[in-house]
């Protein structure tokens, strides 16, 4: 069965409608504000039920705002989308579509140096068992490339590039639930275990006090901030090599 774009965006509305009508129906009454750190309190938070009573707006635009943008974001690419789909394809468009393939191949003949380059950056980041996969695959494609045994625009390198890039969505994830408050109570920062895998706590909840007010955590340098950010850089980039190698378009002779 088939689900059009509308249906999505009327799926999200009621969504974001039903959070909503959840932060001001009666469910407030349960008195869980006066048990921070309870199982409820805790399940009702990590799927993203709250009260929304007494948050600042700073809190309430971090609670809210991601469901508002991503509605806005659906509303927006839907509309798009249409209005492409009606136009259709024209002489000038066509023309246009024929320098766009010429840029493409251009960035794509740099891709494979983008990637090793990003592979290094990541991995110097972040030191951990996680990050020399990255390294590891930075040394063997550096020395591949430098020796000229191996092409890197071959695309055997796109079914490596894919793999890879399944790993950084891994480790994405991982790092982004490792900012749930319950995994840090069972895999605390301090430990061998979340320094070696390269989870940094990021995010910081106090149950003793408001838990719904999420603070950063400061004391982090640089580095850990910027390496979430890289891995999104990388995993982009992974797929968009993937792909123009596997495409029988582009070839290259180098």
């Amino acid at each position: 069965m088939r689900v059009s774009s509308s249906d999505h965006v009327d799926y999200h509305s009621y969504t974001f409608s039903s959070s909503s009508i959840f932060h001001s129906c009666p469910v407030q009454r349960f008195k869980i504000s006066k048990a921070w750190g309870s199982l409820l309190e805790k399940i009702l938070r990590h799927v993203g039920l709250i009260k929304v009573s007494n948050l600042t707006w700073f809190q309430l635009i971090r609670w809210l705002g991601p469901d508002a943008a991503a509605l806005i974001g659906l509303i927006f690419i839907y509309l798009s989308i249409s209005n492409i789909l009606t136009k259709g394809q024209s002489g000038p468009e066509a023309s246009e579509g024929g320098k766009a393939d010429g840029f493409s191949k251009m960035l794509s003949s740099v891709g494979s140096y983008l990637i090793l380059g990003f592979l290094c950056f990541t991995s110097s980041l972040q030191p951990s068992a996680s990050s020399g996969v990255y390294f590891i695959v930075f040394i063997a494609g550096a020395t591949a490339w430098a020796t000229g045994s191996i092409n890197i625009h071959n695309k055997c390198f796109a079914w490596i590039y894919l793999a890879l890039a399944f790993y950084v969505a891994v480790h994405f994830g991982a790092l982004f639930v490792y900012q749930l408050e319950f995994i840090q109570e069972i895999l605390e920062p301090d430990s061998l275990i979340a320094r070696l895998a390269g989870l940094v706590q990021i995010l910081k909840t106090d149950c003793n006090e408001d838990p719904r007010n999420v603070e950063f955590n400061l004391s982090l340098k640089w580095p850990s901030w910027a390496h979430p950010f890289t891995l999104l850089i990388l995993y982009n980039l992974l797929i968009y090599e993937a792909k123009t190698l596997l495409s029988a378009k582009i070839i290259y002779n180098m």
